[in-house]
């Protein structure tokens, strides 16, 4: 897992180790410069850092070396970086600028620099790998990745009024749609090069987020107007059903998509104010969603009936973030600790594990996709500057899963620093 702090540090954790869980690397960036975001590549290689000042990309394999500035600029503020599926590319895109930038792998080349008429921080890339869509204002720009040159004549999609506000491909890639503060959504046809659009309308007010189910049947739009639509990709200038809580807009609601008809479920007895996050895990028996004022999550237990609530006290401004395998739910705090709450546990909200070792809020956390980078895993050999007095460690784990350290170890054989070595008692 990777955090980000205001005070101008990265760390990484392996929390699949046994004991307790330390910081395996510290990625120091230029003190006073704030991290906005951080990203892994899909295949666990890099970790992407976004910042005031630029793009730094740091090699899994080996952390401890001094990482790749793809791109400096101290006139820039990068809020947004991530990978394409495939990992051939990654996209970062700046502020006051209003440039979004392009590198393909392996990120030594010149980046690819176009303009867009607002801050980026919303990109979608398509689940086959092809292609990226970059807000452009009151449009989109779709960049074909199987060019040289993607970002050379891009694919515009016109039609809005306003500004664009969320996008979203739909699982299979068939659709995309943009909603937008116009108070509309525009679906377009993918394989036909994205033709069309079918403009829904019907919303009141800005459209704030657009979502299509796991199955691709159903597109959701939801709206400052209190209200949440569904639309049928299948028939989208059919009647979309409106899911309206007029007397309670900032309650929380789920519906049950299976359900004929859809059956609405009150899950959440306090006050969300617009605008609250939410994130569902993966395995899809969790939500999560941030208040706002970020004073703490919510916690939904999904497979229970009604579904269960837990409250988790930890004041932050990151959103939470749900591990792969739907073990863990992190939460980073304006106390510059990190919380991970077990949710195998009978009580999730019992005992998190708390990691120190920040000094500043953390404003952003990720998780690799196989939960513990190449660089941290102990199959590999991991060679690190650990700092003290300027010594180096190689070290291996062996067949039985030991650890050997080198005999110029920095923690030698002093046990009162071995707890502190980031190698030792590695995870499977």
């Amino acid at each position: 897992m990777a955090t980000a702090s205001e005070d101008s540090t990265v760390r990484l954790w392996n929390i699949t180790a046994s004991g307790p869980v330390v910081a395996g690397f510290v990625l120091q960036h230029k003190p006073g410069i704030q991290i906005h975001t951080v990203a892994f590549s899909p295949d666990g290689r890099w970790l992407a850092t976004g910042a005031q000042s630029g793009v730094r990309l740091w090699n899994l394999l080996d952390p401890s070396a001094e990482p790749k500035t793809i791109y400096e600029d101290s006139n820039v503020d990068i809020i947004k970086v991530a990978f394409s599926p495939d990992a051939n590319w990654l996209i970062a895109g700046a502020t006051e600028t209003y440039q979004a930038l392009l590198f393909h792998t392996p990120f030594d080349g010149p980046q690819r620099f176009f303009h867009v008429n607002q801050w980026v921080g919303n990109v979608a890339f398509s689940p086959d790998k092809r292609w990226l869509v970059v807000p452009d204002h009151y449009k989109a720009l779709v960049l074909d990745l199987n060019k040289a040159d993607p970002a050379s004549e891009p694919i515009t999609l016109r039609g809005h009024k306003d500004a664009i506000t969320d996008m979203a491909f739909s699982p299979d890639g068939m659709w995309f749609a943009m909603g937008s503060a116009d108070h509309s959504v525009q679906l377009w046809n993918v394989p036909d090069r994205f033709s069309g659009p079918n403009a829904l309308k019907g919303h009141e007010g800005p459209i704030s987020s657009v979502g299509f189910s796991r199955d691709g049947r159903w597109l959701a739009s939801a709206s400052n107007d209190m209200t949440a639509r569904l639309w049928n990709v299948s028939s989208p200038f059919g009647q979309p059903i409106s899911l309206r809580s007029a007397s309670q807009p900032t309650k929380l609601r789920l519906w049950d998509l299976r359900a004929e008809p859809l059956a609405v479920s009150q899950v959440s007895g306090d006050e969300l104010d617009v605008g609250a996050g939410r994130v569902f895990s993966a395995n899809g028996k969790w939500l999560a969603t941030l208040s706002n004022p970020a004073k703490f999550v919510h916690l939904l237990n999904l497979t229970t009936s009604p579904p269960s609530e837990r409250l988790l006290l930890h004041p932050g401004i990151a959103s939470p973030a749900f591990s792969p395998d739907g073990r863990w739910l992190a939460t980073g705090g304006y106390d510059a600790t990190i919380k991970l709450w077990d949710l195998t546990s009978p009580d999730p909200t019992a005992g998190p594990k708390v990691l120190h070792g920040h000094r500043g809020a953390i404003r952003s956390l990720a998780f690799s996709a196989d939960m513990a980078p190449p660089g941290l895993r102990r199959t590999r050999a991991v060679r690190a500057r650990l700092g003290f007095d300027g010594a180096e460690c190689v070290g291996q784990t062996t067949n039985s899963g030991g650890w050997r350290r080198n005999k110029h170890c920095p923690y030698g054989s002093d046990q009162s620093r071995r707890p502190l070595c980031p190698y030792r008692k590695l995870g499977t």
